[in-house]
């Protein structure tokens, strides 16, 4: 739960300081630094770690996301694209 958390706040931040993250999870400042470091390394959440400022710096993934749309949109594009021509040929449309 609390890593589900950090990489919800990964989305809404730029940065943090750990102060504020451990009071935004919960933990004491120390394991919220100690679990980011660990899924930075893991590479299950894009980011580096400022040690002398206390502060994690999230990296923005606004490319992979807006990738991830684009195909959603086509996606979604093809299966209308079916719908019509089932359509068009008298065929029964499931809903």
């Amino acid at each position: 739960m609390i890593e589900h958390n950090l990489l919800s706040a990964s989305k809404l931040y730029t940065n943090i300081s750990f102060d504020e993250l451990g009071t935004l999870l919960g933990i004491p400042p120390h394991k919220a630094e100690k679990i980011a470091s660990r899924m930075i390394y893991e590479d299950r959440m894009r980011g580096s770690i400022d040690q002398v400022e206390a502060v994690i710096h999230f990296e923005d993934d606004t490319v992979e996301l807006q990738q991830w749309d684009q195909q959603i949109v086509g996606l979604c594009q093809a299966l209308n694209d079916v719908l019509d021509s089932m359509a068009k040929k008298g065929l029964s449309i499931p809903v």
